[in-house]
């Protein structure tokens, strides 16, 4: 399959939106634990993006997959738990996240960089 204009701005799209989906994160983890790029927390989740985004780019004849995958992490790992079940002080987790206005603005700038990744590769695959 010849490489068009439309697939690289798309690949270029996926690819930033990725790592936006990811810099939300680091930013909440920044903002609340102050921990460097290289701890788990923030490395972990950056290598998931990689790995997922690279597999729906060199793998075009599963692109669905690796959508559905993308999808997946994006909205299961970050949404749900990082950035909006992680907010409340339920028995479940082994912490007590504060409860201030600072806590819940970074969770909003975790969980509104997910969408846009969410939104374009549901577009993809519906």
């Amino acid at each position: 399959m010849p490489i068009t204009a439309s697939r690289q701005s798309k690949t270029a799209l996926v690819a930033a939106l990725v790592f936006l989906s990811w810099l939300g994160a680091y930013v909440h983890t920044t903002l609340e634990l102050e921990l460097p790029v290289w701890r788990w927390e923030n490395s972990f989740p950056a290598l998931m993006g990689l790995v997922l985004f690279l597999g729906w780019w060199r793998q075009p004849h599963r692109r669905r997959l690796w959508a559905w995958l993308l999808i997946a992490w994006t909205f299961g790992a970050h949404l749900v738990i990082g950035a909006l079940l992680s907010v409340l002080p339920i028995p479940l987790w082994p912490f007590y996240p504060e409860q201030s206005l600072g806590h819940y603005v970074s969770h909003l700038i975790y969980a509104v960089a997910q969408l846009p990744l969410i939104w374009v590769l549901w577009q993809e695959i519906k």
